[in-house]
């Protein structure tokens, strides 16, 4: 099932564009070093799990309004 454009999260976006230049092979090395280290940083801090951690990086541009909250499927 293919997931579209707008519905993607930051992660899926960057998994299909490492997917347009690298072969296949080293988008699956990429992808699990990805969720290695993430995995490691929780360990490191003894935090559990926290599917919209994404949302509150300085890095994320945050819409406003009721747009974000359907981004971050609370709508």
């Amino acid at each position: 099932k293919t997931v579209s454009a707008e519905k993607s999260t930051p992660e899926q976006i960057w998994i299909r564009q490492l997917a347009c230049r690298m072969p296949f092979g080293k988008v699956l090395v990429a992808i699990a070093n990805k969720h290695a280290r993430q995995l490691w940083a929780m360990l490191a801090r003894e935090e559990t799990y926290d599917a919209e951690a994404w949302l509150q990086h300085p890095m994320v541009q945050r819409p406003a309004g009721q747009h974000a909250l359907r981004i971050a499927g609370m709508a």
